[in-house]
């Protein structure tokens, strides 16, 4: 008799959860090996990354979601379910090529002598594709990398744009480009390993000659401490006399302390740079010398805006740990493929989590839909996980057929932004209810309890960090790990906004490349404008959109989401979240494009712009777009606040024997919520439930290994020259 499968039952439906779940059913041996059951609350898969479609279609999206070009984890996952998907040529989303696109341009906001100043990167393009296997380029795209730079550095980025067109076919011919053979992960080519070496022997060299002086010659350290700061002020003083000069001194002083730290630290040796992460960014920045106007440039906030890491949501406190966000940084300059970031064709439900859940279902993978964890209880014991608590939301009408999640849009499977209620009984009674939070008012048409033993072998808590404190309360009162971890690991509230307009890009005044643009007023600081995805929505010909433009950004809120018995906090934060809208709308969105301008009353904006079938008048028009809070425990982002990661958990090692985590916040390597973190955590998870080593690209580098080196340590430097006063922010704007 063949031996029974494994039930594993995993707790969540988002992209750490997927993950686990594919590499757990990878190949007919695994299949044979596990029974898979994943319980969602709701009705749609994706976690932080869900969306659905709403009236007319359109794309209604949890935030925005850029991919960038060096999740290769992700890559390498998404690819392969597209090929297995094997959908006909037909298909609008066929292929992974179909669903993804390169994106090359950035730009941020600096406010610099009383005036916000775009500061544009066209950021170099290479023949790399993500998903190939390695986490290194090329030793041949690292040279084109310095040519190109310096290229945009002397010429600016519209020279470097025309020249990467050029020489980069395959941007221009993206989806027509066939994909080159995958590359197993490992040692980088021999040029490439040549030039790490000489760069460690670099460090190593310049870290001792620094040691040797401040044992025997403090003096003279100090005096070439002395002379750098002289010359870096001197430099900061020319500076000011436009933006142009202030953005290559700020980049020159970054880099260079960056440098300096590397070396001080020894940040090449694994383990350092988990070490930094005791440290705040701008802190150990500050500890090497940077200038206070180097802190407070955009270079420097962009780190902390883009993972919306600020102490309770407040981009007046930013805080983030050091060695996560150098590794972050890091990747995301010098490991990108292809282009460093890819916009997706379609909402992230439609090009990434109903290509996931169709493969996974083929391969048998069991989906509870509208099924609510409510609690995880212990054995006697307490030593592993004896039940789980869950509540039914509704009962379907056909309950032997199932749940068919999914609709056709333009021949496109899509989540809906709402249950296909057709298929629930009783619907009625049911409309009207957030079934995707844990403020719900509704109770549901019954509990179900999963026992050990009996329904499940293994749980696999796939959950976010701010969902812990409402599930395992057992586990909080039993285990100090769990209640360090929960004190320590934090998430923010975040907001998002997105908005249809009659208008194109070019017709609104805006005269670069499509834009992803951060560091803008709070709380609305990041925008993108993703028209790419128009062609996926029906809208009626009388009024569809020429543009759509996507908005997020922090909001504040408390450190923990309140009790679930608070059940108007929800509709207290989305209301809140409208004002900030209203807010952002009519004070800060024509400076960026002014074809926006109201003629009668500049520079308001013109209200009609906005597309709404219901033709309603002035900032009522907000209604027919799409906005919201993201306070739900499920739905804050992680956030790596110094001194929080070494509380983060790792998948298999959470105390209790059949119990695995999983998700972008526990000990996954990529510390700031990203996509790839949540892959890795998913990887993770799957390694520790099966005991396969499943590939994990980018863990030859080595940064987080063991290692018996000293923690980091912090050079004692004298304080910059203040020979002028540091430039003042713009006071926090918020509408």
């Amino acid at each position: 008799m063949p031996a029974a499968r494994t039930r594993i039952a995993i707790l969540g439906g988002g992209p750490s959860a997927l993950t686990a779940a594919y590499h757990l059913t990878s190949n007919p041996e695994l299949r044979a090996r596990y029974e898979l059951t994943v319980y969602q609350m709701g009705w749609r898969l994706g976690g932080k990354g869900r969306s659905g479609r709403g009236r007319d279609g359109r794309i209604e999206e949890h935030g925005l979601h850029i991919l960038f070009g060096f999740y290769e984890n992700f890559f390498s996952m998404i690819r392969a379910c597209y090929e297995e998907l094997g959908r006909p040529p037909e298909h609008p989303l066929a292929t992974w090529r179909d669903a993804f696109e390169p994106h090359s341009f950035g730009l941020v906001e600096e406010w610099f002598q009383g005036r916000w100043h775009p500061w544009p990167v066209e950021f170099p393009a290479n023949a790399a594709v993500p998903g190939n296997g390695a986490v290194l380029n090329s030793s041949g795209d690292y040279a084109s990398l310095l040519l190109h730079t310096l290229l945009e550095f002397l010429l600016g980025w519209k020279a470097e744009r025309r020249v990467a067109d050029a020489l980069h076919s395959h941007r221009r011919l993206w989806r027509q480009s066939p994909d080159a053979p995958r590359t197993p992960s490992g040692r980088p080519d021999a040029g490439l390993q040549v030039a790490l070496r000489l760069l460690r022997a670099a460090l190593k060299l310049a870290g001792k000659a620094s040691g040797t002086l401040e044992a025997h010659a403090p003096r003279l350290l100090h005096l070439v401490r002395r002379v750098r700061q002289l010359a870096i002020a001197s430099l900061h003083r020319r500076s000011q006399d436009s933006i142009r000069s202030f953005r290559v001194w700020a980049y020159v002083d970054f880099w260079s302390t960056v440098f300096i730290g590397m070396m001080a630290d020894r940040l090449y040796e694994p383990g350092a740079l988990r070490a930094l992460d005791e440290q705040d960014l701008r802190d150990w920045l500050r500890g090497h010398g940077a200038h206070s106007d180097t802190l407070e440039s955009a270079f420097v906030r962009t780190i902390y805006g883009a993972a919306f890491s600020y102490e309770r949501g407040d981009p007046l406190r930013p805080r983030v740990a050091a060695g996560t966000a150098l590794r972050a940084l890091f990747r995301m300059g010098f490991t990108y493929k292809g282009s460093a970031y890819y916009k997706m064709r379609s909402g992230m439900g439609d090009a990434v989590f109903a290509p996931l859940y169709q493969v996974l279902k083929r391969r048998g993978v069991r989906f509870e839909l509208f099924h609510k964890v409510e609690s995880l209880h212990l054995t006697p014991g307490g030593d592993a996980i004896d039940s789980v608590r869950l509540t039914r939301q509704v009962e379907l009408k056909e309950p032997q057929k199932g749940y068919e999640p999914l609709v056709s849009v333009n021949g496109l499977e899509c989540w809906p932004a709402e249950p296909l209620w057709e298929q629930v009984r009783d619907a009625e009674r049911v409309k009207g209810h957030d079934l995707e939070s844990y403020y719900s008012a509704w109770k549901g048409v019954g509990g179900v309890t999963l026992k050990a033993g009996e329904d499940f072998d293994q749980v696999l808590l796939a959950t976010p960090i701010g969902c812990v404190p409402f599930l395992c309360q057992e586990l909080l009162a039993h285990s100090p790990r769990w209640r360090d971890m929960v004190a320590n690991v934090k998430s923010v509230q975040t907001l998002s906004l997105q908005v249809w307009l009659d208008r194109s890009l070019k017709e609104l005044g805006w005269d670069m490349p499509s834009p992803l643009l951060s560091l803008y007023v709070e709380p609305m600081n990041t925008w993108a404008e993703m028209t790419q995805v128009l062609h996926s929505e029906p809208w009626p010909a009388a009024y569809r959109p020429r543009s759509v433009h996507y908005f997020t950004g922090p909001q504040e809120g408390p450190d923990l989401a309140p009790p679930a018995s608070d059940t108007g906090y929800p509709a207290r934060e989305t209301a809140r979240a409208r004002d900030e809208s209203l807010g952002f709308l009519r004070h800060h969105l024509t400076p960026l494009v002014p074809g926006l301008v109201d003629p009668r009353v500049p520079p308001r904006i013109d209200w009609n712009r906005l597309v709404d079938p219901q033709e309603r008048q002035g900032e009522a028009r907000l209604e027919a777009q799409y906005y919201r809070s993201n306070c739900d425990p499920a739905d804050r982002c992680t956030v790596a606040l110094p001194g929080s990661t070494k509380y983060r958990m790792k998948a298999g090692d959470t105390g209790y024997a059949n119990l695995v985590v999983t998700g972008d916040w526990i000990d996954n390597g990529m510390y700031v919520a990203c996509m790839e973190g949540a892959v890795q955590g998913g990887l993770l998870a799957a390694r520790a439930l099966s005991g396969v080593h499943f590939p994990l690209i980018g863990e030859e580098l080595g940064w987080d290994k063991p290692t018996s080196a000293p923690s980091a340590r912090v050079i004692p430097l004298e304080p910059p020259h203040r020979d002028e006063a540091p430039r003042p922010r713009p006071e926090r704007e918020v509408g």
